[in-house]
Order: C-alpha cells, then structure tokens, then sequence
C-alpha cells in the first residue's frame, strides 16, 4: 500500500539507497531509533567479526577477506530487514 511504500522510500533513503545498497550511508543519519534499531547492530557486528578475524584468523587470511565477509552478512541480516520493515 501507499504507507508502506513511502515508509520504504524514507528507510531507503536513510540507510541504504538502492535496493541492494548502491550507496550505503549516503544520507546517513544518527537519529536515536537508527542508532539503536540500525547502526548498532551493524557496529555489533563489525566488531565481532574483527574480534574473530584478530583472534582465529577467521573468513580469510586477511582483514579485507573478513570485511568482505562482513559487509555480505550485515547487509543479508541487519540492512535489508531493517529497510524493508514496515511494521
């Protein structure tokens, strides 16, 4: 519906703008349901991963491995669910 879509439209513009993230962070906004809903869970996870990266060598044997692994799982699992709820 129109609601929907225009809720979609604003997330979009804030977070990822583009359906698959053609332009992450461009209008980036530090709004206190973002970083709490969108940011935090992203920054959870970057840190995770360069904690384990730093501790087992994990997903490559390098950082650029291990980010390109990241940014893959935060978008599927953090960025697209956040902007595509509407709820």
């Amino acid at each position: 519906d129109a609601k929907a879509l225009l809720e979609y439209g604003a997330r979009n513009q804030l977070t990822l703008w583009g359906p698959t993230g053609q332009i992450n962070d461009y209008a980036k906004k530090e709004w206190a349901g973002l970083v709490k809903t969108y940011y935090r869970p992203r920054w959870a996870k970057m840190l995770a991963a360069a904690q384990a990266f730093l501790e087992e060598g994990a997903v490559g044997d390098t950082w650029a491995d291990a980010s390109v692994a990241y940014c893959r799982d935060t978008w599927a699992t953090v960025e697209l669910p956040w902007q595509t709820d509407t709820t």
